[in-house]
């Protein structure tokens, strides 16, 4: 067939592919091209002892359905987000920040002593909030916030509401979570600095930019400002069922786009507090609805 034909397909095939499943497949192919190289050069040249890098061939597979579930997650949210972006007003859609950096907000995860929600996470590396101004809104009258005035709330009735939530059969869903392979003998540590529930496994280089867990970060101890700085507790614990980051509020903070810790959205209004949304791309799709 032509050229032309040829990469309409190819192309068409990337449009509807998932990522990873293409870099799951194109890994073992790569690794069993190299082999014969490996072995060939194993009775020439003698390697000084050391910790050896990882490489495709010597990763868990359950590192690649990580990865593949991951990129699910992470398209899902940005399809949302570009499909929910042009719906804004002019002043809001150029208020958008840019994408902030994994270490912004592995900082952001040590100022607030817990780990972001993996679609929240995947969130603010797309776009990074909105800059304060006149008519600048993301829900209703409220901003989303930038990464840097997210901030930890004890909202009262949350967990009496998760509870009777939970008593409904409304069950919080089920989050991604690394692959732990600490019983399984193999070395190394998570993602960055430390131990503590980041010793999960040996994890591939290109995989440290996704955290997952908050692998021993110092609880924040110093004054948070932003619009939501009035309602920041830094006593809370952030494991609580009844601890959630304020991501949006309007002027006045009386209105506020809760995310817990497991993922689920809650709108506060004052001192009452309901069900938004199961997840962060599911509060996405319910503005776009």
């Amino acid at each position: 067939m032509p050229n032309s034909v040829l990469t309409t397909i190819m192309e068409s095939l990337i449009a509807v592919s998932d990522p990873g499943q293409i870099v799951k497949m194109a890994l073992p192919d790569a690794a069993s091209s190299a082999a014969p190289a490996a072995k060939a050069a194993v009775g020439h040249t003698a390697t000084a002892p050391g910790p050896a890098a990882a490489s495709p061939s010597t990763l868990d597979p359950r590192w690649f359905r990580y990865y593949c579930d991951r990129m699910a997650l992470r398209r899902n949210v940005r399809r949302f987000l570009k499909l929910y972006i042009p719906f804004l007003s002019r002043p809001s859609s150029m208020a958008l920040l840019p994408g902030s950096s994994p270490a912004a907000l592995a900082a952001a995860e040590s100022r607030l002593g817990c780990p972001l929600p993996p679609e929240l996470w995947e969130l603010y590396r797309y776009r990074g909030g909105q800059a304060g101004g006149a008519f600048v809104t993301f829900a209703d009258d409220m901003r989303l916030l930038a990464l840097d005035e997210l901030a930890l709330e004890q909202p009262a009735g949350l967990s009496d509401l998760r509870a009777r939530l939970a008593a409904m059969g409304r069950d919080a869903p089920a989050q991604l979570e690394r692959p732990d392979l600490s019983g399984d003998g193999s070395g190394g540590s998570g993602t960055g600095g430390g131990g503590g529930a980041g010793s999960n496994g040996q994890c591939p280089t290109d995989m440290v930019a996704l955290p997952m867990t908050c692998m021993g970060l110092p609880t924040a101890s110093g004054p948070v400002t932003g619009t939501a700085a009035a309602f920041t507790a830094l006593d809370v614990e952030p494991d609580s069922d009844s601890a959630a980051l304020v991501v949006a509020a309007n002027h006045s903070s009386s209105r506020r786009l809760l995310v817990t810790g497991d993922g689920q959205v809650y709108l506060a209004r004052g001192l009452s507090v309901t069900f938004f949304a199961p997840s962060v791309a599911s509060m996405i799709q319910k503005l776009l609805n």
